[in-house]
């Protein structure tokens, strides 16, 4: 069947059911398209009775066009699209979150683009495959993702919400966690390699801009009741295109992220949440360049103005609560930030180590190294980064 269009849009709709003695679902013979701006296929007929569909691009076919964009409305069922060959621009979001129920698989060297933010239920990229979501300001969610050494998934400046469950969680965010690593430790340039990568983190020419992946966890809740706008729980697993030291993804460097990294340093701990912002495994003097880096250059918040991160139960406090500190009425104590709270006023022995240990500041000429000279640094900067 050749299919060759000349309107703005079409739709193509068939029957997902047994047709006569046949077994299994209608199968159409090769479909080849060209010159249509928006090709529509609608698997959701006749759900009621058959709710699986299977859809594939291949080899003998051709979906020609440049500027076509494929568009599923997946049903309900288990739904498939295979794609083993050329470039598809798709689209499951056209009325709503259609591609929930979508599973996708590319295979060879195939390239699936996203022109928005959508829902799919699971992401399979083998190969050479790639999947990119090109721009800002959009999301790509799905429930699993797994990418051959060899794949690539390309967020650009956008982000991901990826939803595990209590038993997977922590495997998912370890494969995750390696694919970035992947993709961001190459030499000597950044963002060169193959698994979850940011184009526009390879761009950026200042080199403080990347990708952060956590668990919507802050001990006890969730970090997040919302992610870009989208309903997130403790057992998601939240992506984001921020600024290196962007331990709580919130889009900017702040007294949190310096608290972050200190409490991971000290407790030996591991992951982005806790500090290890270049992704080598450990925290260590490199995390704290990146951090100071990011801190010292970085601009407006990225992805826009969210609400803040919702601090841990055991950290919450009332000004009804008998646990609650007062100051003393002639010390003040300077508010900077969110984690001003959990900030105690100084002793005076707390003054004499910070005194002690100022001559380690680094050369200026080192933009990796903190600088108490610099305007963005302030007391609290300096208390974390006592040493």
């Amino acid at each position: 069947i050749t299919l060759s269009f000349y309107n703005g849009e079409t739709e193509i709709t068939g029957l997902s059911g047994n047709p006569g003695d046949l077994p299994g679902n209608t199968v159409l013979p090769d479909v080849h398209v060209s010159n249509s701006q928006s090709l529509i296929i609608d698997a959701g007929t006749k759900d009621s009775s058959i709710p699986d569909d299977t859809i594939s691009i291949y080899s003998t076919g051709s979906f020609s066009g440049g500027s076509t964009t494929l568009g599923i409305n997946s049903g309900a069922g288990n739904n498939y699209l295979s794609v083993d060959r050329g470039v598809v621009n798709l689209n499951t979001n056209f009325g709503g979150p259609a591609g929930a129920n979508l599973v996708i698989t590319a295979f060879d060297d195939s390239v699936v683009n996203l022109p928005s933010s959508q829902t799919l239920k699971f992401i399979n990229l083998n190969d050479n495959s790639r999947m990119n979501i090109a721009g800002s300001g959009k999301v790509l969610r799905t429930s699993g993702l797994t990418l051959h050494p060899n794949a690539i998934l390309d967020l650009d400046s956008n982000d991901m919400i990826v939803q595990a469950t209590a038993g997977t969680r922590q495997t998912l965010l370890a494969s995750i966690a390696a694919s970035i690593k992947s993709a961001r430790n190459t030499s000597p340039t950044r963002w060169q390699g193959k698994g979850i990568t940011s184009s526009a983190a390879g761009a950026d020419a200042t080199r403080i801009t990347g990708l952060a992946a956590i668990l919507n966890d802050n001990g006890g809740g969730v970090l997040y009741p919302t992610f870009d706008g989208q309903s997130v729980d403790i057992n998601s697993i939240l992506v984001k295109y921020t600024y290196e030291g962007d331990a709580n993804v919130s889009g900017q460097i702040n007294a949190d992220d310096y608290a972050a990294i200190d409490s991971g340093f000290a407790s030996h701990a591991t992951g982005y949440a806790n500090g290890d912002f270049d992704w080598s495994g450990s925290i260590n003097s490199d995390d704290f360049f990146t951090i100071d880096r990011a801190y010292s250059a970085q601009g407006a918040t990225l992805g826009g103005v969210i609400e803040p991160p919702r601090a841990p139960l055991a950290a919450e406090v009332t000004p009804s609560s008998p646990s609650t500190p007062e100051s003393a009425p002639d010390a003040p104590v300077k508010s900077v930030g969110a984690a001003s709270a959990a900030v105690p006023p100084a002793t005076p022995t707390e003054t004499a180590k910070r005194s002690k240990h100022r001559h380690h500041k680094r050369s200026v000429d080192d933009s990796r190294v903190w600088n108490p000279k610099t305007p963005n640094s302030d007391s609290l900067t300096r208390f974390l980064r006592r040493f």
